[in-house]
C-alpha cells in the first residue's frame, strides 16, 4: 500500500514538473520593428543572446535582435539533453551541406556532410551538445602573438569568469571560474562509465584536471550549459530574463539579405519576414552574430569579400576583403565503438524507462540528464613542433554505442541526418540495440587544412557554398591515426578492461583490401568516416590591418567599413582547443565592452596558470 502511495505522489510531481516545463510563458517577440534603432544585431545566437542583454542594459540604448528561425519555447523535448541528436536537420536546423570533399566523407552520400547550425533563439546552443570548454591558454596567447592585440589569454580570462555560474562548489571557489554570471554550467551526472575514462587516464599516467583551468593536458569530467539535468542554453542564460525590457525588441523569422553601406558607412538592414522585404535603420552599428556560414554570406550579399567573386556574382564591390576564407573545422573518425559487459552504459531501453523518466523530471538526475558525452581527455601530438603542453589531440567518450538508439525507424532517421550511407552504416551500427557499450571520438583540435565559404547566388535565402577542406592536408590524417593508438591505449587499461570492454570488431566495407588496425586502415576509416564535431570558425578573421588575411580588427570592426562589427566565432583567427560554445560567449561578452566602450576588468592578481589541487 505503502509503495503505491508513493508511486502515485512520484507520479504527481512528474506531472507537475511536465505542465510547468510546457506552461505557455510569454515570448516578448515583436511584430514589427521600429524605423530605427541604435543597435541592430543579425543573428540570435550564443552571441547575439549576450550582446542583446549587454548592450540594452542601458536604457538609453535601443537594440533590435534579428532572428531568421523562432521561439524555443513550447518544443517538446527539447530541454532535454539526451534528445539533441533528434533536432538534426529539423526545421530548427539550418541543415547547411557542404560541397563534395575530395579526400574526406567517402561513406557520405556524395561525399557531402550536412552542418547542423541552430535556426532558433538560442542558435546552436539550443540545439547543440552543450559542452563547456574554453580552450588552452596558448591559444589566445598565439592570437595575440599574431597580432590580435588584447585578446590574450589574461585579457579574455576575465570575460569567461563574467559569463560563467558554476554549480560546483569546488570549482565555484577557484579564481579562473565563475559563479554569479548568466551563464549556469554543471557537472555531466550520467553513467559511471565517466568515471571508468577518468581512472584509466590516470592509469596511463596522465593528470586529473579541471579543463577549464588553463591546465589541460590530461583527463577530465565534462561540464555542460546545464541546469538541474535542464539544458541551460544562451536564450535562457542571456536573452529570456531581459526580454520584458523596453528598450530591446527581437523579432523572429526575420532573414536579413543584407547589410546597408553608405559612403563607407552600415546604416541599416534589408531582411525578409513572410516574403515581405523590409528595411530598418541603425543609428549608431549594425552587428552580425549570424555564425561562421550566415555571417560571410551576409558580408558578401553587401559586397564585402574578394573582389574576384563579387566580380564573377557581378555585386557591386563595397570592400575587397578575404571573407569566407580560413575556415576550420574540428573533426574526427566516426564509429570508433567498444562493448561491455558490465551494465554501465546508457541504452535506449534505459533512457526511456518509467523510472529514468521520473528521476529526471523529480530529481534533474539520470540518463535524460546528458547528451551521452560524458568525460574528455587531452594530448599533445608528437607530430606537432608546438610544446608538449599544448593539446593537439581531444578524446571525448560517449557512453552509448550508436546502434542502441532504438526502433528501426529511429535508427534509419539518424543515418539519414548524417547522410551516411546504409551499406557502411548498418555494418558498423547495425544489430546492437540495447547492448551496453561505448564509444570513443578522437578529435583534431588543430587542423592544418583550411576551406572555405562562397556565393551559389545573389538569393540571400539560397544556402551558400561550403567547402571545409577536410584532410587535404596529410598532417591531420596522421593526427588522427596517432589520436586511435591513445584511444586504444585507454581500452587496454586495467580499469577498462575490468568492465569487459573490447572493440566490436565491425570492419568498414570500403577498408577490406587494408590489414585491419594498421595505420593504413585506420587512414582509410578516417578518410571515409570524417564526422564534424559541429564547430566551424574563422570566416571574418580577426587581425590588425597589416594582416591580408583579416576581415575585422581587434576591435571586430570590420576592416575600412565604420558603423558595422561582426560578433561570432566567425572571428577566431585560429581554432580553439576544444568545443567553441564557450569561447563564442566569451568573444560577445568581451565584444560588448568594447562597444560600450567600458574599461576591461582586470585579471585577479591571484590568479594563477598552474590548476589548483582538485
Amino acid at each position: 500500500m505503502f509503495a503505491n502511495k508513493l508511486l502515485v505522489i512520484t507520479l504527481l510531481f512528474a506531472a507537475v514538473g511536465i505542465v510547468w516545463q510546457n506552461w505557455p510563458h510569454h515570448s516578448y517577440v515583436v511584430k514589427t520593428t521600429d524605423f530605427s534603432y541604435d543597435y541592430i544585431i543579425v543573428g540570435a545566437g550564443t552571441a547575439g543572446c549576450v550582446l542583446a542583454n549587454r548592450l540594452s542594459e542601458d536604457p538609453d540604448n535601443k537594440v533590435l535582435l534579428l532572428e531568421a528561425g523562432g521561439e524555443e519555447i513550447h518544443i517538446e523535448g527539447l530541454n532535454i539533453p539526451m534528445t539533441a541528436q533528434d533536432y538534426q536537420r529539423s526545421s530548427l536546423d539550418w541543415s547547411f551541406a557542404t560541397v563534395s570533399q575530395e579526400v574526406a566523407c567517402g561513406s557520405y552520400d556524395r561525399q557531402q556532410m550536412y552542418w547542423t547550425r541552430g535556426k532558433v533563439l538560442g542558435g546552436s546552443s539550443t540545439i547543440g551538445y552543450l559542452i563547456n570548454l574554453r580552450g588552452s591558454p596558448h591559444d589566445y596567447d598565439q592570437w595575440a602573438a599574431d597580432g590580435c592585440m588584447g585578446w590574450s589569454y589574461d585579457d579574455v580570462l576575465p570575460y569567461f569568469i563574467k559569463s560563467e555560474r558554476n554549480t560546483n562548489k569546488r570549482l565555484a571557489k577557484m579564481n579562473y571560474h565563475g559563479k554569479d554570471g548568466p551563464q549556469v554550467v554543471s557537472d555531466v551526472r550520467g553513467t559511471q562509465l565517466a568515471g571508468v575514462f577518468v581512472r584509466a587516464g590516470q592509469e596511463l599516467g596522465y593528470n586529473y584536471v579541471d579543463a577549464n583551468s588553463g591546465d589541460q593536458i590530461g583527463v577530465s569530467y565534462l561540464q555542460t550549459t546545464t541546469m538541474m539535468g535542464k539544458r541551460w542554453e544562451a536564450v535562457k542564460s542571456y536573452l529570456r530574463p531581459v526580454m520584458m525590457r523596453p528598450n530591446l525588441h527581437v523579432a523572429t523569422y526575420s532573414h536579413v539579405k543584407k547589410v546597408i553601406i553608405k559612403d563607407g558607412q552600415a546604416v541599416g538592414v534589408q531582411y525578409i519576414r513572410n516574403s515581405t522585404l523590409y528595411t530598418v535603420k541603425a543609428r549608431k552599428e549594425v552587428i552580425l552574430s549570424a555564425g561562421t556560414i550566415g555571417s560571410p554570406h551576409i558580408l558578401l550579399l553587401s559586397g564585402i569579400g574578394p573582389k574576384w567573386h563579387l566580380d564573377e556574382m557581378k555585386i557591386p564591390v563595397v570592400a575587397n576583403l578575404p571573407v569566407g576564407e580560413n575556415l576550420q573545422d574540428h573533426v574526427y573518425p566516426f564509429g570508433i565503438e567498444y562493448t561491455i559487459k558490465e551494465k554501465i552504459a546508457i541504452t535506449d531501453e534505459q533512457a526511456k524507462s518509467l523510472w529514468s523518466l521520473l528521476d529526471y523530471l523529480i530529481f534533474g538526475l539520470g540518463f535524460l540528464t546528458t547528451t551521452g558525452i560524458e568525460s574528455v581527455g587531452f594530448f599533445p601530438s608528437s607530430h606537432s613542433s608546438d610544446n608538449s603542453s599544448y593539446p593537439h589531440i581531444q578524446i571525448l567518450m560517449k557512453s552509448a554505442l550508436t546502434g542502441t538508439i532504438g526502433s528501426r525507424e529511429k535508427f534509419n532517421s539518424f543515418m539519414k541526418r548524417i547522410n551516411m550511407e546504409s551499406k557502411v552504416f548498418n555494418g558498423l551500427f547495425g544489430k546492437m540495440s540495447n547492448k551496453h557499450g561505448l564509444m570513443m571520438l578522437p578529435v583534431l583540435l588543430h587542423p592544418k587544412s583550411r576551406g572555405h565559404i562562397r556565393l551559389a547566388s545573389t538569393d540571400g535565402l539560397e544556402q551558400p557554398v561550403i567547402n571545409p577542406g577536410y584532410l587535404q592536408d596529410h598532417e591531420d590524417i596522421d593526427t588522427l591515426v596517432e589520436a586511435v593508438r591513445i584511444v586504444q591505449r585507454f581500452i587496454g587499461t586495467k580499469v577498462f578492461q575490468s568492465v569487459g570492454a573490447v572493440s566490436t570488431g565491425r570492419r568498414h566495407p570500403y577498408c577490406s583490401d587494408t590489414e585491419y588496425d594498421s595505420d593504413e586502415y585506420w587512414e582509410c576509416f578516417i578518410k571515409h568516416n570524417t564526422m564534424t564535431m559541429f564547430d566551424p570558425v574563422g570566416t571574418c578573421k580577426m587581425g590588425p590591418a597589416t594582416d591580408p588575411t583579416a576581415v575585422v580588427d581587434t576591435k571586430l570592426r570590420v576592416h575600412s567599413i565604420k558603423g558595422l562589427r561582426v560578433v561570432d566565432a566567425s572571428i577566431i583567427p585560429k581554432i580553439t582547443s576544444g568545443n567553441v560554445n564557450a569561447p563564442t560567449r566569451m568573444i560577445a561578452e568581451k565584444a560588448a565592452d568594447l562597444i560600450l566602450g567600458e574599461k576591461r576588468k582586470k585579471t585577479p592578481k591571484f590568479y594563477k596558470r598552474p590548476t589548483d589541487e582538485l
